[in-house]
């Protein structure tokens, strides 16, 4: 985002010449099977020494898909991979040569995977077996009897399916999940990354909240980038109507029982874990007490 944020800075001429060109050469590519967008474009790429980069490596959560075309189209491939702590280090790959857009990666060899208790469009809970699993919590039998069942599978705690290649594609978070008034799961990670690429979010979460009716509906809680909060600094009725500009965009690509019926703005920052994802306990904990929620 940051690196088309630059770029619309240069103007609508700009931004749109360089729009253009990204698709121009997508279709080039389509037709000749070479890329010439990366030399064309290391104009751009230069400026934050990506012109040299020959492979882009992504892990600690699911690339979003819109991400991953829009540095396609500069010239840019990447690797994903995907694991955790507990599974030493990556059970997936989604390899350049093989790669599925929005998928975490082919399970490898010698790696059992399993969908648990899938729902009907396939998507269950992911369990991972083989030597790559640890063999339990350092003194905590308890913990490891919690996440490591009696055949030996790991419980990841994320959602998701297996395509007919064995391609994983993972949804999101058991713990997150959202369920609807009409009995439907809704998995907030999808809809947050739909919101990549929009320059009036800087972050967003997406949670549950209780309707009148006692069903569950879709919840936003936006922070806008530091710009906007300036530009609106004494106006944040236009700030807010200004990000439900964006939601009402988002909301147009959903499926009815994922569209966000409530927006929140918070202008402080959310707790972020290492890994710069939201800690959404926290951050939840932190709304409610400031009376957003």
């Amino acid at each position: 985002k940051g690196l088309m944020d630059g770029i619309r800075a240069k103007g609508a001429l700009v931004g749109g010449f360089v729009k253009f060109m990204m698709g121009f050469w997508a279709f080039m590519k389509a037709i000749l099977g070479f890329d010439f967008s990366k030399k064309f474009f290391g104009f751009i790429t230069g400026k934050v020494s990506l012109n040299n980069v020959r492979v882009l490596i992504s892990g600690g959560g699911p690339l979003a898909p819109i991400v991953v075309k829009q540095y396609n189209r500069l010239g840019m491939s990447f690797i994903e991979g995907y694991g955790m702590t507990e599974t030493s280090p990556i059970s997936t790959l989604n390899p350049m040569e093989a790669y599925k857009l929005g998928s975490v990666g082919r399970v490898l060899p010698g790696i059992e995977m399993k969908i648990k208790d899938a729902d009907e469009d396939g998507n269950g809970l992911v369990c991972v077996k083989g030597t790559i699993v640890m063999k339990g919590y350092y003194k905590n039998e308890e913990a490891t009897r919690e996440i490591i069942d009696d055949d030996g599978f790991l419980n990841t705690g994320d959602i998701g399916h297996l395509d007919d290649d064995n391609y994983l594609f993972l949804t999101g978070r058991q713990k997150n999940l959202i369920v609807t008034s009409g009995g439907k799961n809704v998995f907030p990670e999808e809809i947050e990354n739909e919101f990549q690429l929009y320059e009036d979010v800087e972050e967003v979460m997406i949670a549950g909240y209780a309707m009148q009716d006692g069903s569950e509906g879709i919840m936003a809680v936006v922070q806008p980038p530091d710009a906007l909060i300036k530009q609106f600094a004494d106006d944040k009725e236009s700030c807010v109507a200004r990000i439900q500009k964006t939601i009402d965009e988002v909301n147009r690509t959903l499926a009815t029982y994922k569209k966000i019926s409530k927006l929140v703005v918070t202008y402080d920052p959310f707790p972020m874990s290492s890994t710069k994802k939201i800690k959404r306990p926290v951050a939840l904990k932190m709304l409610k007490e400031k009376g957003l929620i």
